[in-house]
């Protein structure tokens, strides 16, 4: 029993009608239409392809954060965000796998994730509408969103020097991406000229992202004489590695070695001692992600700039 008055009744039927989808003959009941129905064709959501090496399921808290937020910020907008994850990039393989992808999902707009030199490049080269969500590499006519990794850098070796620290190292894998290699070179700009005069030192340590790596280059940092005594680690999860790698190893931590992370993620509010470090929030992130990105798509005037966020700086007792 349907409780609605007849002249709701009537109006769906009508409606029902006008689809193809009943019918009625004078003196007859309505029938289901058993002949040709009329189509309503839905138009399909516009959508938008996220690249990125990367597997997301394995990867940093704050990475899967601002994704899920951007795809919130897109679909309010009438987009759909596709991720397409664990690219394989090297060599020859990466021109065929992008030629594959462009000629298969024709997106309206692209958004890469850690891509490198030749990635980013690509997409330069044949003018597709394309955001970098990181920083971009040199011949690369694209706009990039990214924290201001380069100040971070400058701002931690500052720090690290004012309390004292003489032997400064930067705990970083060998990515290749244009953030990495300019937070190496802002912070061994900024801390050399300070130390040479007083023999100090910068060592840039190098790991390929696996935790044997990682706890290999720290043993044979910590091997050197004079060891280095003040730290800036890349990646949340490189700093927790490193954190428990020194305390494991008997340093007492920030009265021997102080440690700066140049990230930062919410389990860090759960490490003792408090971890200094840097950060951003996700969702302001993912929503300056998503001006650039709409503007592009909807035919505004985005040029090929760098639009950064700056992190803000929480100390923590790491540091002393």
């Amino acid at each position: 029993l349907l409780v609605v008055s007849r002249g709701t009744l009537r109006k769906a039927l009508a409606g029902l009608a006008h689809e193809g989808l009943v019918r009625s003959r004078q003196g007859r009941r309505w029938e289901i239409a058993r002949g040709r129905r009329r189509v309503v064709r839905r138009v399909p959501p516009r959508h938008l392809a996220l690249l990125t090496p990367c597997s997301l399921n394995v990867g940093a808290p704050f990475e899967l954060y601002w994704i899920d937020d951007l795809r919130e910020h897109l679909q309010y907008a009438g987009y759909r965000l596709e991720v397409f994850q664990e690219l394989d990039y090297r060599g020859w393989r990466s021109n065929k796998v992008l030629e594959e992808l462009a000629r298969e999902v024709r997106p309206v707009g692209w958004v890469l994730h850690s891509a490198p030199a030749n990635v980013q490049r690509w997409f330069s080269e044949r003018s597709l509408p394309c955001v970098i969500v990181g920083s971009r590499h040199n011949r690369v006519d694209l706009p990039s969103v990214d924290r201001d990794l380069p100040a971070v850098c400058r701002h931690a070796a500052g720090r690290l020097v004012a309390k004292g620290h003489t032997r400064l190292a930067l705990l970083i894998p060998r990515s290749g991406l244009a953030g990495d290699l300019a937070c190496e070179t802002s912070f061994r700009e900024t801390a050399e000229p300070i130390l040479w005069p007083r023999n100090g030192e910068v060592v840039i340590a190098h790991h390929d992202g696996r935790p044997e790596s990682v706890f290999h280059r720290l043993a044979a940092l910590m091997q050197r004489r004079p060891v280095p005594t003040g730290f800036l680690v890349t990646d949340t999860r490189y700093t927790l590695s490193a954190l428990s790698f020194l305390l494991h190893q008997g340093w007492r931590v920030p009265k021997e070695v102080a440690l700066i992370s140049r990230d930062s993620d919410h389990f860090l509010e759960y490490v003792m001692p408090s971890v200094a470090r840097y950060a951003t929030s996700p969702t302001l992130f993912a929503r300056k992600v998503s001006r650039v990105v709409l503007r592009l798509v909807e035919g505004g005037d985005v040029l090929p700039q760098d639009y950064r966020v700056m992190p803000r700086f929480i100390p923590g007792e790491t540091l002393g």
